[in-house]
């Protein structure tokens, strides 16, 4: 019997929920619901043909190249589930997603910019603030600093202790839409870490332990968590106020990536401290040698047989 792609897609995810985290499902039915199932939702088969005509439109519609290869990588496990159960489609169907014009946005902050939020963050280090400071300091993602508590500062061993995740996630299901924050563990194994404290971040806290209970939250000092999508904005309304690049959130990792790199810091470390699931993670996305170092690596090796 012939069965449609709603069809096959309510039976994956609903195998999918078995397994996975809650907030990874969510992640696949907003996929599901808002891009996937409008357009192939009655189809009995797919071909290339189809699904290559989807991705064009994708772009025409403005979605970026990362996004709809999430969105492929979402249809593909369809796909593969819905072969096993006798869907007409080819989940390895040859697909082509035309490359990224890279906008001018920056990625990170340059040193010289670098600093002066530093600068501001020690000379201003309220409670809000700290997030920012531990972003640009330790590497840490935004969820993390949001779910981060005072008693995963362990200043016996003098670690910070990684262990959590917030992120507001949407409950695009069955036709309705609701978002709900959800507190959960890191985005992967590697993610859950112990980074050592530098004594300049202990100083800075030090006036603060007093004031705040070990079961609150870091930014909030209450038993709720700040929301990502509010410290967001926080962090966007300083670089403002400080006339800075308009730089993500998640532009402080990278430049606390990048200042690690440039200090030719060992980049499994660096690695271990982000918690990249691998070295080749960091490398690809931090470690770009300019021709000073490649000019230096050679006249190395070129030494070595100098007589």
């Amino acid at each position: 019997m012939k069965m449609d792609f709603k069809t096959v897609s309510n039976l994956w995810i609903n195998d999918k929920k078995l397994y996975v985290r809650q907030s990874t499902s969510a992640v696949y039915a907003f996929v599901l619901n808002r891009y996937l199932l409008p357009n192939f939702e009655e189809m009995e088969s797919l071909t290339e043909e189809d699904v290559q005509q989807f991705i064009l439109n994708a772009f025409k519609n403005g979605l970026s190249r990362n996004y709809i290869k999430g969105i492929v990588n979402v249809l593909r496990m369809v796909l593969r589930y819905g072969k096993k159960i006798g869907f007409d489609a080819d989940p390895q169907m040859e697909l082509h997603l035309r490359k990224e014009v890279r906008n001018n946005r920056v990625m990170a902050f340059s040193a010289k910019d670098q600093n002066v939020l530093m600068k501001y963050l020690r000379d201003n280090f309220v409670q809000k603030n700290i997030g920012i400071y531990m972003s640009l300091a330790f590497g840490l993602r935004i969820g993390e600093v949001c779910a981060l508590k005072w008693q995963d500062l362990d200043f016996e061993t003098g670690l910070i202790k990684i262990r959590s995740t917030v992120q507001r996630i949407s409950m695009d299901e069955n036709g309705g839409k609701r978002t709900k924050i959800v507190i959960g563990p890191p985005k992967s194994l590697s993610s859950t870490r112990e980074i050592p404290m530098t004594r300049e971040f202990i100083r800075l806290l030090g006036p603060l332990l007093d004031e705040n209970e070990p079961g609150c939250y870091v930014l909030s000092g209450t038993t709720n968590p700040i929301e990502p999508r509010l410290y967001r904005n926080h962090y966007k309304t300083l670089l403002r106020r400080l006339d800075l690049p308009d730089v993500r959130f998640h532009g402080l990792r990278h430049s606390f990536a990048t200042r690690c790199i440039d200090s030719r810091c060992d980049y499994k470390t660096v690695s271990s401290i982000l918690g990249h699931t691998s070295i080749n993670t960091t490398l690809n996305m931090y470690v770009h040698p300019n021709v000073d170092q490649k000019r230096e690596c050679l006249e190395k090796m070129s030494s070595i047989f100098e007589g």
